[in-house]
């Protein structure tokens, strides 16, 4: 049996007349990464707000290693390390400055050296924050909620503002960084949430549509197996309106998904019987950003 160190119940948040978060429940794995998805406005970010206890104007009940969210004290703290959307620190600081502050924060912080090396930042050490780049700013940002070796790691947009290869090398850091460790993501990167997570959960409109492995959600789906070809046909939908496929069409390209395992030769049939024109026929594996279209009904706007 799962030991869940995060329980959320009937979550319910609402800013005046707009429905943020709309009594939703989750429950989060000790150990896993759990990554939130969805698309600006779902209710991503006042979800994690609530449950690292910034938000407390909520309905429902939240429970973090075995705490009432409201009513937790501030050596709480120590399990738990939030990296805000929209973090900042004073411009005044130098970089070795705000380390050391946050490292004095907890019992048994990560060496700051070492993270400031793994994000290229050691010779950022003597520099004031306010003379970082957007991208520096952001791994300090990352950095910091990292020192805190703490049980629980929240995380709000990861590597917005990064550009590919420190993306890439952020997600790496994570990996090394929080074995063992629960860490409650949310981000926009499919690619970042296909290499970091155990599960995910895909939110819209303030409600949880879909929430599993991976692997298990594509078949739940059904869009486990994929196949794309280009053509011309315009009413390509149509050849394949009678069964359980799913069509997503990007100019000529077009992807065929179900969970059909012979999905090439059941693809090919269909069109030789429809007599469409096509070329570049072949199977691919499904993407997480595949789910999301078939979830959400519309492209992942990163």
């Amino acid at each position: 049996m799962q030991n869940n160190v995060i329980c959320v119940k009937d979550l319910y948040v609402e800013y005046k007349s707009c429905i943020a978060v709309n009594h939703i429940d989750l429950k989060v794995h000790d150990g896993e990464v759990l990554g939130i998805i969805g698309e600006n406005g779902a209710g991503k970010t006042t979800t994690i707000e609530c449950i690292a206890g910034i938000n407390k104007e909520f309905k429902g009940n939240i429970v973090v290693l075995g705490n009432d969210i409201k009513k937790v004290k501030k050596s709480f703290y120590n399990d738990i390390s939030v990296q805000l959307q929209e973090a900042s620190f004073p411009e005044k600081l130098k970089v070795s400055e705000i380390c050391k502050l946050f490292s004095s924060f907890y019992k048994k912080p990560i060496n700051y050296n070492s993270l400031l090396n793994a994000f290229g930042l050691e010779e950022k050490t003597s520099t004031y924050y306010g003379n970082l780049s957007g991208g520096q700013k952001q791994k300090l940002s990352i950095l910091v909620a990292l020192i805190s070796n703490a049980q629980i790691i929240i995380m709000d947009e990861l590597t917005t503002g990064l550009d590919p290869q420190a993306r890439r090398n952020t997600i790496n850091i994570i990996k090394q960084y929080t074995k063992g460790r629960t860490i409650l993501l949310t981000t926009h990167f499919m690619d970042e949430a296909e290499a970091l997570c155990d599960r995910v959960c895909f939110m819209g409109k303030g409600k949880i549509l879909k929430l599993g492995k991976i692997d298990e959600l594509f078949i739940e789906c059904g869009i486990k197996n994929k196949v794309v070809f280009s053509s011309e046909n315009e009413d390509i939908d149509k050849c394949f309106e009678k069964n359980n496929y799913f069509v997503e069409k990007q100019g000529s390209h077009i992807s065929i998904m179900c969970n059909e395992d012979l999905l090439i030769s059941e693809v090919e049939n269909i069109l030789n019987l429809h007599n469409v024109k096509y070329s570049n026929l072949q199977q691919q594996g499904t993407r997480l950003e595949d789910l999301y279209f078939k979830i959400l009904g519309k492209k992942v706007d990163e």
